[in-house]
């Protein structure tokens, strides 16, 4: 793969379509999304209809090339067809196999080339009927459609002001309050808060986000993730000026009062250790390294990070269990006992188990993301036009369980996710607009009030799934944190959500928009 060779379309005047056959009544299903200038990607269903096929195509208005290097991906094994049309009208057509990541390929035409058809058909040889299929291709036309790139530029501005130093970071660790409530902050934070705070700032340095005028710069990002490496480190330590803090490496959640960190302790005074949390701030701390990387800078703070992660993998060794080759949940530092498992799929913590197994895989068994990782689906949501959806059921239906490995991750590209995703936001967004919510349930803090986990739509619910079961919950407090974890699933039906949430009154402030708002 190199993105540098591919051929691009930007002096030909490319124009994107797709379609079906054999007839344009025929029940393919082919969804072609551009997710950028250089990027689109398609998904097809062949299934319903034994002739069927699906393709998408580029024409060109303006040929000026007879050899086409484009790059493709999908899952492994799949072939697409591609059929290159010249000014001749005479047709190359040649077949590619794929694999999970992206690789380059080239086809030469005998004049200037005009059109290009990536095609799906029964004939081809691909293991799936229903798959997925990215295409990376320079010089698309693009744009967000409307005021979208606007609204999105301002919700970026404001929500990545709250980890810039200054009211909504401790100023000794530069760690991020885990919230700012009527003025005052919650001084105290969590593993995966930090790591969506490196995640961030690394986007920054790569240049993904722009923080606009006044903004954080990407000087002062890579500034910032040194000084939170730095102290990382110091609560792994035990030397002259460490804090000493962790277990086995890991963290526990952190009093953040403005001198020395402490560690949080439960009802019965107990320091627990999470391993969800850890392993969320380890995958995190991975993103970064790769955005540092990507952008050539920071080499003392990919070190430090290096050397946070080394130091984890005792801990991580510690919490799969002996018996059952699965991680378990917590840690009491006090006791000395592990309790709970991290055993589903629909949890917030997947993406980053199945990182650690690749990550240490001399200390993490691929038992711990495997057979005994259980899948709970129900079909029990019915949509306002009368559609039963399947659902991946997360213990209270709630929003982000699934849609947050997807920050860390690329679910969307393996066609199982991202039917699952698909059909979540379709659910949380019809429940959202029936019921006159301004965001998707999720657990949140509550709108005057604590945090409450127990938010969710009943019907979707794992913990409902028991008819023997009390299960009580809250139904009519929209999130918008989860909303906007679902922007890679559908991102103008997010954005333009977002936009009009934005746009009401008193949902917003310095920061952006709050944690959630409940319905009139």
């Amino acid at each position: 793969y190199s993105e540098a060779a591919l051929t691009s379309l930007t002096a030909s005047n490319p124009v994107m379509s797709s379609g079906k056959g054999p007839t344009v009544a025929s029940t393919v299903v082919m969804r072609l999304t551009q997710n950028s200038a250089n990027e689109f990607e398609y998904e097809y269903d062949l299934s319903s209809d034994a002739s069927g096929f699906a393709f998408s195509t580029i024409t060109l208005g303006v040929p000026v090339f007879t050899q086409y290097v484009f790059a493709a991906k999908g899952s492994d094994g799949e072939r697409v067809k591609v059929e290159i049309i010249d000014a001749n009208n005479n047709k190359t057509t040649v077949l590619i196999l794929l694999t999970a990541t992206y690789q380059n390929f080239t086809v030469n035409a005998s004049a200037l080339i005009k059109q290009i058809v990536f095609v799906q058909d029964r004939n081809i040889g691909s293991p799936l009927l229903n798959d997925l299929v990215k295409i990376q291709t320079k010089g698309l036309s693009y744009a967000l459609p409307g005021a979208l790139p606007t609204a999105m530029a301002e919700l970026v501005a404001k929500e990545a002001s709250y980890f810039k130093a200054g009211a909504s970071l401790d100023p000794v660790t530069h760690f991020p309050y885990d919230n700012i409530s009527g003025g005052g902050a919650g001084k105290y934070t969590q593993p995966t808060l930090i790591g969506f705070q490196l995640q961030i700032l690394g986007d920054i340095v790569l240049g993904k986000i722009n923080t606009g005028t006044g903004g954080m710069s990407k000087a002062e990002a890579l500034a910032e993730i040194d000084v939170v490496m730095t102290n990382l480190l110091k609560l792994q330590g035990n030397g002259a000026g460490d804090w000493n803090l962790c277990w086995k490496g890991l963290l526990p959640w952190l009093n953040i009062p403005g001198g020395t960190p402490t560690a949080s302790t439960d009802g019965d005074g107990h320091i627990n250790i999470g391993l969800g949390d850890n392993a969320n701030l380890s995958q995190s701390i991975a993103v970064m390294i790769g955005a540092l990387e990507s952008s050539g800078l920071g080499a003392g703070a990919i070190a430090k990070a290096e050397a946070f992660l080394s130091a984890q993998e005792v801990g991580y060794k510690a919490f799969v269990d002996g018996e059952f080759g699965i991680f378990r949940g917590s840690y009491d530092i006090n006791d000395g006992q592990f309790s709970a498992y991290i055993n589903r799929v629909a949890n917030e913590f997947r993406g980053a188990v199945a990182f650690l197994a690749v990550r240490f895989p001399t200390s993490v068994p691929m038992s711990v993301w495997g057979d005994r990782f259980e899948i709970k689906t129900n079909s029990n949501y019915v949509a306002r036009d009368g559609q039963a959806i399947t659902n991946l059921a997360a213990w209270d239906g709630g929003a982000f369980q699934n849609f947050w490995p997807s920050l860390r991750n690329d679910e969307s590209d393996f066609i199982g996710f991202r039917n699952a995703l698909y059909n979540q936001l379709v659910t949380q967004l019809d429940y959202a607009f029936q019921n006159r919510i301004p965001g998707i349930l999720s657990a949140s803090l509550q709108p005057g009030g604590s945090y409450a986990g127990n938010i969710g739509i009943p019907q979707m619910s794992e913990a409902n799934m028991d008819p023997t079961g009390t299960n009580i919950l809250l139904g009519d407090i929209g999130s918008t944190y989860a909303l906007a974890a679902a922007m890679h699933i559908d991102i103008y039906a997010v954005l333009g959500w977002m936009d009009s949430i934005n746009k009401l009154s008193g949902l917003n402030n310095t920061y952006g928009l709050f944690d959630a708002a409940r319905s009139a």
